[in-house]
């Protein structure tokens, strides 16, 4: 999960779109969103540990 994530924030400091991420990196845009949810959020400046550490509290509060 933390390669995927810091690929995600890669390419969003270079100014793509999720959409292209996603078709770029041959995932499902489905798993790109909430990490560039996250991502692009006022606390998280793209540490990649700071943004698996929120993905994975939100996955075990659904």
């Amino acid at each position: 999960m933390e390669a995927l994530v810091d690929l995600v924030c890669r390419k969003l400091r270079k100014g793509k779109s999720p959409e292209t991420i996603a078709r770029e990196l041959e995932e499902e845009l489905e798993n790109i969103l909430p990490i560039c949810a996250v991502a692009t959020s006022d606390d998280s400046d793209y540490d990649t540990g700071r943004i698996c550490e929120a993905l994975r509290c939100s996955n075990s509060n659904t």
